[in-house]
């Protein structure tokens, strides 16, 4: 099934980037599929969404991802994640917001973690091939778990994060974002996370693209939770 909703997908998106009515403000889809049979039955499947606008002078961010794998007796990975932050300028180059987010990952321990917050960022750098950003917020966190002792918690958190984006050459594009949550109920629970990507554009419109992830939680809900999750992914990417 998701074979099929992942070839519709493509066949749709790429035929509507192609068209050359492009929406206002930025969009790109990056998906990937990879299935195996035979002596080994596995199934591999992930998308990445990434839109960035304006509506009244409120900069949108959105971003979304998706990862699913089995093999040929179970259930490897399931995860959704998905977060959208309002930026508005207050003087130039500082600028404060309000972010929500949400995570359903079985895995790592969460049947879900729900997220909202107000912050302040700072273009640190902002060049017409490198941009920097440093973002501070308070966040609310509700987390739902899926194993462990501990059904569920809320608590306030501190967060900061940098982003980094380089245009290498004109099409060849670098991401760097690592951001770092305290809890402030337990000082010990904290998250560590990273991505870094390359993008190849190959036309207008399509781009090949590598990313790698870290996930870090130190206090997870369950001995059964590795502490550190990685996640490598190679994808196609249509830029609309």
């Amino acid at each position: 099934m998701k074979k099929i909703v992942f070839c519709l997908i493509l066949v749709y998106v790429t035929a509507y980037a192609e068209s050359g009515d492009k929406p206002a403000g930025k969009t790109n889809l990056g998906l990937s599929y990879v299935a195996t049979s035979g002596n080994t039955q596995t199934q591999t499947f992930s998308a990445k969404l990434g839109s960035e606008g304006e509506i009244n002078a409120v900069r949108c961010i959105f971003n979304g991802s998706y990862l699913f794998a089995k093999d040929d007796k179970s259930e490897k990975a399931n995860k959704l994640n998905a977060s959208i932050r309002g930026e508005k300028i207050i003087v130039s180059g500082l600028f404060g917001f309000i972010e929500a987010g949400y995570l359903r990952d079985k895995f790592s321990g969460f049947t879900y973690r729900a997220s909202v917050g107000p912050g302040l960022g700072y273009d640190i750098i902002q060049l017409e091939k490198q941009q920097l950003k440093g973002l501070a917020s308070v966040m609310y966190y509700t987390d739902k778990y899926s194993v462990g002792p501990v059904d569920k918690e809320s608590y306030g958190s501190f967060k900061s994060e940098l982003q980094y984006n380089w245009a290498m050459r004109d099409n060849v594009q670098f991401q760097w974002n690592a951001d770092y949550l305290l809890s402030l109920k337990k000082k010990e629970k904290y998250f560590l996370n990273t991505d870094v990507s390359l993008d190849v554009s190959i036309s207008n419109h399509l781009a090949i693209g590598l990313d790698y992830q870290i996930r870090y939680q130190n206090q997870p809900p369950s001995k059964e939770v590795k502490k550190t999750d990685t996640t490598f992914t190679t994808s196609l990417i249509i830029n609309l």
